[in-house]
């Protein structure tokens, strides 16, 4: 090759890596998780900081519920990415038709979703928890794979964000290594 087509092949490769690079810019400004069409993680965290300056501001109730596929990785050896790939939109689905119009839902990882609740204590956590589980139960049926759910519920109190989000994280894992099904708060 002589040295024009050497640079062309260049640019070509250059443009490529830029293109990739873009697209990977581009994921990460995007609020929607690709597949399940909610909030993904760092919109989740923005949206939660809105929501605890809203609670503060009004004097009001906000209660975090997570909601986790329980041995999520064994069951993704099991079944297969594609197979939890439709559990996670039939999940999404699922909880997107069951929540209120003012609940935030979102995908915060594999597996695992995270529901903001508005004027909700935690302490009717566990009672909403247990309503999502069993209507996810039900859709799931189709697809002939058993899920269980570890779930966490917790008040805002005033805590930094983070922090907030460790205690329902911490709740939910605890959840799941006493006895899947239930729900801490």
């Amino acid at each position: 090759m002589d040295n024009s087509q050497d640079g062309l092949l260049k640019v070509i490769e250059d443009l490529k890596e830029e293109n990739r690079r873009l697209k990977e810019k581009l994921a990460e400004l995007n609020p929607i998780d690709q597949l399940t069409g909610l909030y993904n993680r760092k919109a989740l965290y923005d949206r939660l900081e809105y929501e605890v300056l809203r609670a503060e501001r009004n004097q009001t109730f906000l209660s975090l519920l997570m909601l986790k596929i329980s041995e999520y990785e064994e069951m993704l050896q099991k079944n297969g990415r594609d197979m939890m790939e439709v559990v996670e939109k039939l999940m999404a689905n699922s909880l997107k038709s069951s929540v209120r119009a003012v609940d935030i839902l979102g995908r915060y990882g594999d597996g695992s979703f995270l529901i903001l609740l508005p004027d909700i204590h935690a302490n009717k956590g566990p009672v909403v928890a247990e309503r999502l589980k069993k209507l996810i139960e039900k859709d799931l049926q189709s697809t002939g794979v058993k899920v269980k759910f570890s779930s966490g519920a917790k008040l805002y109190e005033g805590q930094p964000v983070y922090e907030l989000l460790e205690d329902v994280e911490k709740l939910t894992t605890l959840s799941e290594r006493e006895g899947m099904g239930r729900t801490h708060r």
